[in-house]
C-alpha cells in the first residue's frame, strides 16, 4: 500500500508518495517518491499586440507565442481570425513554442478584423490554462468603408427616357477606385456599359445596347467596387427600374471619314478620320454616319443617298453606326451631297423628324504638272505651271544626231507600281512635214518620286527657213497616266514641239 504527502510552498508543492510494506513502517522497507508540481500561469504573447494596430501589408502574419510547450492541435482548434462578421480562411504553422497564422488571400483595407483566442490550453507540462484574448486589428489602413448612399431612378421606379439616353446614377459615401466600380457594376442584359463621372463619388452609368421599353432591368454593385484607400464596398447593392417609352426622335449625329485599318493580325476596325465636310473623302475611305440613337438596320441603309450617284453599300458596324463603302475611287476633286431620308427608323419605331443634308468634297487632288522641260544637246526650254497650256506649242533648237529629252515634274508623289506604266502614256510623235521619220523612245528614268525624264532618238533638225513639228501628248482621264494613289491627269494634255 501507499500514502500521498502534499506540502505546498510557494508557487510550487512537493509531492511524495511512501510505499508502505506489511501495514508498518519500517525503516527497511520504506520507498519515497517525490516531484515539483508547477503552478505558475502558461505566459502568451501576440502579435498584433494591442487593439487597433494597422498591419503594413495585406498578408500579414500573425502569431500566438507560448513560453512552454503546449498541445498543438488544442491550441489550433481555439485560434479564430474574423472579419466582416466571418471567419477569415488562413495556414497556420509552428516554429518551437510560437503558432503563426498567415491567410490564405489578401486581407482588405479599412476592415476591422479580429484574433480570436479563447478557450484551455494544455501545456506539456500538465498545467490547463484558460484564456479569452481579442485583438482587433486593420491592414494597410483603417479608413470607413464606403457604401452607396444614393442612387437613381429609385427601386422599381419608371425612366423618363429610353435607349441610350438612360441614366443609372450613383452617389458613393467615400472617393471610389473608378476602374474598380466600372468592373464590378452591372445591369441585366447590359453588356457596354459606359461610365461619365461627375466626381470620384458620382458615376453616370449608360448603356450602349438596346433597352426595351417597360421592361424591367436589375442592377447591381459587387463588393469588390472598392475606394481610393482600397477598402471595399460594405456590401453588394443593387436596386431595379423600368425603362420608359421612348419618345424621342433619332437624329444624325455627324458624318464622317471611315478608314479600315488592321488593328490585329486578322482584326480590321473602321477608324474615325473626322467629319467629312472638313477633311474631305480621301484615297480609300468610305462615309461613316453615326445617329444619336441605335438604328433600324434595313431601314436605316435604305435612307443614305448621294447626288451625283455614289454607288456602294452600306453596312452597320455598331447599333447607331453605318458605314458606306463605295463601289470604286471616288472621281479626284469631285463634290458630292449625301441625304439620310426622313424614312430611316430607330429601334423604337420612331423615323427621322426631316431629311438630313451635307455636303463634302472628295480629297483627292487631280494630277497636274508643275513644270516642263524640254532639251537637245545644249538647248533647253524650260516650260512654268502658269505657261503650260493645252494645245500649246514649245520651241527647241534640236541637233542632228542629238537625242530629245523632256523632264515632267508632276504635283503628286507617285507609287512604285504607277512609276512602271507612267511612260506608256505618254506619246510623242511627228506632225510636219509629212514624210517626217518616227522617233524612238531610248529610256525612261524617276529622277525622284515626283519628275519623271523621257528621252527619245531620232526627232530631226530643221534647217534655215523649214519648219518642223512633233507632237507631244499625254493621255488624261480615268484611263490615262495616274499615280497609284488615286490622282491622274483630268484631260489628255497636247503639247506641239516646234524644232527650229
Amino acid at each position: 500500500m501507499y500514502h500521498l504527502l502534499i506540502i505546498k510552498t510557494g508557487a510550487f508543492s512537493l509531492r511524495c508518495i511512501i510505499f508502505v510494506f506489511g501495514g508498518l513502517i519500517a525503516y527497511s522497507g520504506l520507498f519515497i517518491s517525490c516531484g515539483l508540481i508547477d503552478y505558475r500561469p502558461v505566459e502568451i504573447t501576440t502579435s498584433p499586440d494591442k487593439p487597433d494596430v494597422i498591419l503594413d501589408n495585406d498578408t500579414p502574419e500573425i502569431y500566438i507565442k507560448f513560453n512552454t510547450p503546449v498541445n498543438r492541435i488544442d491550441a489550433e482548434n481555439i485560434l479564430k481570425i474574423t472579419g466582416g462578421g466571418a471567419a477569415v480562411e488562413g495556414d497556420v504553422r509552428w516554429e518551437e513554442n510560437t503558432l503563426y497564422w498567415t491567410p490564405a488571400a489578401p486581407l482588405s483595407p479599412g476592415i476591422r478584423y479580429m484574433l480570436l483566442f479563447s478557450g484551455t490550453v494544455n501545456a506539456l507540462d500538465g498545467r490547463d490554462e484558460r484564456v479569452d484574448i481579442t485583438v482587433p486589428f486593420f491592414v494597410l489602413n483603417s479608413q470607413k468603408a464606403p457604401y452607396l448612399a444614393a442612387f437613381s431612378p429609385e427601386d422599381g421606379a419608371l425612366t423618363d427616357n429610353h435607349g441610350p439616353e438612360v441614366k443609372l446614377r450613383l452617389v458613393f459615401s467615400e472617393e471610389m477606385n473608378r476602374k474598380s466600380v466600372e468592373e464590378n457594376t452591372s445591369i441585366d442584359g447590359q453588356k457596354n456599359l459606359v461610365f461619365t463621372w461627375i466626381d470620384n463619388n458620382t458615376v453616370d452609368v449608360y448603356s450602349k445596347d438596346t433597352y426595351t421599353a417597360f421592361a424591367l432591368y436589375k442592377w447591381q454593385v459587387s463588393e469588390k467596387a472598392r475606394s481610393i484607400f482600397g477598402v471595399p464596398l460594405a456590401k453588394k447593392t443593387g436596386a431595379s427600374f423600368i425603362v420608359g417609352k421612348d419618345t424621342t426622335p433619332p437624329r444624325v449625329k455627324y458624318v464622317y471619314a471611315a478608314k479600315l485599318y488592321e488593328v490585329n493580325p486578322g482584326e480590321y476596325k473602321w477608324q474615325d478620320m473626322g467629319l467629312l465636310s472638313q477633311t474631305g473623302l480621301a484615297k480609300d475611305c468610305a462615309v461613316g454616319i453615326r445617329f444619336t440613337k441605335n438604328m433600324e438596320g434595313a431601314a436605316a441603309r435604305n435612307s443614305i443617298r448621294f447626288s451625283p450617284s455614289l454607288p456602294g453599300r452600306a453596312e452597320q458596324i455598331s447599333g447607331n453606326t453605318y458605314i458606306y463603302i463605295p463601289d470604286k475611287q471616288p472621281e479626284p476633286e469631285a463634290a458630292y451631297t449625301i441625304t439620310v431620308s426622313r424614312d430611316a427608323v430607330c429601334t423604337s419605331g420612331i423615323k427621322l423628324p426631316e431629311d438630313y443634308t451635307s455636303q463634302f468634297c472628295v480629297s483627292i487632288p487631280y494630277l497636274s504638272m508643275l513644270s516642263l522641260e524640254l532639251r537637245s544637246g545644249a538647248s533647253e526650254t524650260v516650260i512654268s505651271q502658269d505657261d503650260i497650256q493645252n494645245g500649246a506649242a514649245y520651241q527647241i533648237a534640236a541637233r542632228a544626231g542629238m537625242d530629245f529629252q523632256i523632264v515632267i515634274n508632276w504635283s503628286e508623289m507617285w507609287t512604285e507600281g504607277a512609276k512602271i506604266n507612267a511612260a506608256a502614256s505618254v506619246n510623242l510623235q511627228p506632225v510636219f512635214p509629212a514624210g517626217l521619220a518616227s522617233v524612238s523612245l531610248v529610256r525612261a528614268k524617276w529622277r525622284t518620286q515626283d519628275k519623271l525624264e523621257l528621252i527619245w532618238s531620232g526627232m530631226e533638225s530643221a534647217a534655215p527657213g523649214t519648219q518642223k513639228f512633233y507632237k507631244l501628248s499625254v493621255s488624261g482621264g480615268g484611263s490615262g497616266i495616274a499615280n497609284g494613289a488615286g490622282s491622274y491627269l483630268k484631260d489628255t494634255m497636247v503639247f506641239y514641239i516646234e524644232v527650229i
